[in-house]
């Protein structure tokens, strides 16, 4: 691809989020007044009159643990892990068979426990402010055994610890490893506090995620009304920077490419 045409896609690409940066800051106002009108729940009960409102609910989340892999039935220690899987291909060989490698089915399934804060149960899209940060080592022979994963074995290797079929093999023979799969799990860590401010709308005893806010669902910590909308200000604003930002760097790469090539043909 030639530089004049990179030069366009980046250029195409800045405007196009400029755009979108523009876009927000028309919304901005719109949902900041929006915001201002949820209904503050700070004994995080459920009232029939704020059906259908916006709510403001802080609180400590409580939930049934341990999370389990319902795929491999394996028990997690947390509400929230991540899952990614890799399939192994192998290229046959003079000398050792196959070779293989592992190849990821391009997906990271998201996993939640059923969780609460207060009277208020809260859908996956609740959650999608928790932070998924360590990898989960604990693979002991109990687990997977429980787990009906007799067969499977935990290795470490250079970027984190997985669990598998293939008894950490990579040169066996075609019906040996054909078909074998491995595992990596990363899960929220859990502290003693788990107090977070959840803002969403009441429906039927639960809260559902208010997309056209534009915001995080949850926040660590107990928030106040007014914490809440300054956080939402803030967010909206760095949001926006970000974008501006991201736009000028773009225009001004394509720019540059542009400029380059012409001098090149000259």
């Amino acid at each position: 691809m030639s530089k004049k045409i990179i030069g366009i896609v980046l250029i195409v690409i800045g405007v196009f989020t400029a755009f979108l940066g523009i876009k927000a800051m028309g919304q901005a106002p719109e949902k900041t007044e929006k915001l201002k009108e949820a209904v503050y729940v700070d004994d995080a009960k459920v009232y029939p009159e704020n059906e259908g409102k916006i709510v403001i609910v802080p609180g400590k989340i409580k939930a049934e643990l341990p999370l389990v892999d319902v795929k491999t039935g394996l028990k997690l220690p947390t509400i929230k892990a991540t899952k990614q899987s890799w399939y192994a291909v192998g290229v046959k060989s003079v000398d050792t068979g196959y070779d293989w490698s592992w190849v990821a089915d391009g997906s990271t399934q998201t996993l939640t426990a059923e969780c609460t804060v207060g009277e208020f149960k809260l859908y996956e899209g609740m959650l999608n402010g928790l932070t998924v940060s360590e990898d989960y080592k604990d693979f002991e022979k109990s687990n997977l055994k429980e787990a009906g994963l007799m067969n499977y074995y935990a290795y470490v290797v250079t970027d984190g610890v997985y669990i598998s079929d293939d008894k950490g093999g990579h040169t066996r023979y075609k019906d040996e490893y054909e078909g074998a799969v491995r595992y990596k799990y990363r899960i929220m860590p859990m502290d003693d506090e788990m107090e977070y401010t959840f803002v969403g709308i009441q429906k039927n005893g639960a809260l559902v995620r208010d997309d056209s806010l534009g915001l995080i669902a949850s926040t660590e910590g107990i928030l106040s009304f007014d914490d809440v909308l300054a956080k939402n200000e803030s967010n909206s604003a760095a949001g926006n920077i970000f974008a501006f930002v991201a736009a000028a760097l773009f225009i001004g790469g394509g720019v540059v490419c542009i400029v380059v090539k012409k001098k090149e043909e000259n």
